[in-house]
């Protein structure tokens, strides 16, 4: 074999390989492409069926039907055709809901973002879900109920200036305070803030603005509830 064939033969030899390489690293490319679609089209899919899925929103108003969560610092009732939800590992994860399929293992830290504010780290894609947060402070923090009662309202205003608060009875503790406000990602918060002289417990509905609960529902909940201390 001549010089000149082995050269050529080298040559090819590369060329084959390049090209045999370039094959290779596009049909990985338009694996991972296609992999990455696949994904994507799943989220696509899943998300439209938590829009298109009806969750239970006509509840039996019978409290003496409803069920009953004993925490260690309150108690409440909420509908029986709803569910009480707790991550064990985190005391801060436990919630209310209407949607049996809702996976709190995502959101651990869920009950540090109670209250007004536009740091929610959840979406609610359905006109019929809900999701209920609790979280308690110390009154002392602020002050006296009042001086909490007036802090909620401000800092409610401070993060959503359409924010509409009212106290729902003055005439004795514990006070029961109310907030509702909506954010451009048309996701509606309703907060109840429930004050003794100890504790301050946020009772916060995360729902769409579209949503069809009835507000009474919610009143009723926030009625319930009885704190320990």
């Amino acid at each position: 074999m001549t010089k000149k064939s082995i050269a050529f033969l080298s040559i090819f030899f590369v060329v084959a390989v390049l090209i045999a390489g370039g094959v290779l690293w596009y049909s990985g490319k338009v694996e991972r492409g296609i992999e990455m679609n696949q994904k994507q089209t799943e989220e696509e899919q899943r998300k439209q069926e938590e829009q298109n899925q009806n969750f239970v929103t006509d509840v039996d108003l019978d409290v003496s039907h409803w069920q009953t969560k004993e925490t260690e610092y309150f108690t409440i009732k909420f509908p029986k055709e709803w569910y009480w939800k707790v991550l064990d590992a985190n005391e801060n994860a436990q919630i209310i809901t209407n949607n049996p399929d809702f996976d709190i293992e995502k959101h651990p830290d869920i009950g540090i973002f109670s209250g007004i504010g536009s740091n929610v780290p959840l979406d609610i894609f359905n006109n019929t879900e809900i999701v209920i947060t609790d979280r308690g402070t110390a009154t002392s923090d602020a002050g006296t109920p009042q001086d909490e009662i007036d802090s909620i309202f401000y800092m409610a205003k401070d993060n959503n200036p359409s924010a509409e608060c009212k106290i729902l009875n003055d005439k004795k503790l514990p006070f029961i305070a109310y907030c509702s406000a909506t954010y451009e990602n048309s996701q509606m918060q309703q907060s109840y803030y429930i004050i003794n002289k100890k504790i301050s417990l946020t009772l916060t509905a995360r729902m769409t603005q579209e949503n069809i609960i009835r507000k009474e529902i919610l009143d009723t909940m926030a009625e319930s509830i009885i704190l320990k201390k």
